[in-house]
């Protein structure tokens, strides 16, 4: 994970060097009553995920196990509303976006087997949980220049509202190698578990986040926003068990002055 954040810290240093020619944001100052303060664009950003959780795997209704650390990758991108305040050092902004969530889980089982030959072994078994949300998110968001420059905080919070939702369940035979395969067709020692499930999701969460990102100039009433972001989300995606995410991304908006 240390990796993932280095590399998204390089991208925001990058991003916050780059040249700008002032950010003016008065037309003229002989016409202050033409000063704009609402804009409208799109975002984008992409992340991943640290998955906490704590639940049960099922095969007709027998508990295969629980399911702890995972990790996931997310994309999200859509329009944003922003209308500016505090004289042009703070905006208040609504976005309504398409959010892609993919996670992943597994844990490992030693069950005992009685060999051929009558003595007693442990087969080593995988289990892997794949799942993936489509979401519609609404973000309402609160973003604050730091002393009057171009770098700025944000605090806000997500809304999820889950459209769809995917699973599989694999299970995989790791050891040892003498045991014998799954009977499928062919024999194999990795098989789809389709009678495998897990409590129900939750079609609704929220993720309060932290931002830190840089206002970037772009001429022609333009601006682009580089940041990174950091959120939690607070309700549980399964019912009645734990799962929560810890969510680290970098994203990019491009705004325009709104007439």
């Amino acid at each position: 994970m240390k990796k993932y954040l280095i590399i998204l810290l390089n991208f925001l240093f990058i991003c916050v060097n780059a040249e700008t020619q002032g950010f003016n944001w008065e037309l003229s100052p002989r016409l202050p009553e033409n000063i704009n303060y609402n804009f409208l664009g799109i975002i984008f950003q992409q992340g991943f995920s640290k998955e906490l959780g704590n639940f049960g795997f099922y095969e007709n209704d027998c508990n295969c196990g629980s399911f702890s650390d995972g990790n996931g990758l997310s994309n999200t991108f859509g329009i944003s509303f922003e209308k500016w305040i505090l004289d042009g050092n703070g905006s208040l902004s609504i976005a309504i976006s398409y959010n892609y969530r993919k996670n992943k889980f597994s844990t490992k089982q030693n069950l005992p087997i009685i060999l051929p030959n009558g003595q007693e072994d442990i087969i080593t078994y995988e289990n892997i949980f794949k799942n993936s949300f489509d979401n519609v998110a609404v973000n309402f968001q609160f973003k604050k220049r730091i002393y009057n420059s171009f770098y700025f905080i944000s605090i806000g919070n997500v809304f999820y509202f889950s459209v769809s939702n995917s699973q599989k369940h694999i299970e995989k035979i790791l050891s040892p190698s003498y045991a014998n395969p799954f009977p499928t067709n062919p024999p194999s020692y990795s098989r789809v578990v389709s009678e495998g499930q897990i409590n129900k999701t939750n079609v609704f969460n929220l993720a309060p986040f932290l931002s830190v990102g840089k206002d970037i100039d772009l001429g022609g009433k333009y601006y682009i926003s580089p940041y990174v972001q950091i959120s939690y989300l607070l309700i549980n995606q399964i019912r009645d068990e734990k799962w929560k995410s810890i969510q680290v991304d970098a994203g990019i908006r491009l705004m325009r002055w709104f007439n």
